[in-house]
């Protein structure tokens, strides 16, 4: 029998909604930027902008910039040139976030 992983059961749910809450505000409000420039009314500082709100959502979001970054065949140039940053100038994570980070999610430490 396979053994389905579950997620951990520590996580608070109200954390839990508010941080979707605030990614799926974030993603709202840069479609519609990214919809407006597509159509020609471009806000020049959109993709800039796009770009910050990845980076202040964390690492995940990050990593998600540089993949877009690569795909002028779904983002426009402007875009493209803002996501392109996040790939030399990325912020640092330290190892010690990271440890934090993986052992909140285990429930245990990871010794």
């Amino acid at each position: 029998m396979m053994h389905t992983p579950s997620l951990p059961t520590h996580s608070n749910p109200i954390q839990t909604a508010v941080r979707l809450t605030v990614i799926l505000c974030v993603f709202v409000q840069e479609y519609r930027a990214l919809r407006k420039s597509v159509r020609g009314g471009a806000d020049d500082g959109a993709p800039l902008r796009f770009a910050t709100r990845l980076v202040a959502l964390g690492p995940v979001f990050v990593k998600l910039g540089q993949i877009l970054s690569t795909r002028p065949d779904l983002v426009p140039k402007a875009y493209v040139e803002a996501l392109s940053t996040l790939q030399e100038k990325a912020p640092a994570v330290s190892v010690e976030q990271i440890r934090v980070t993986i052992e909140r999610e285990l429930g245990k430490p990871l010794e």
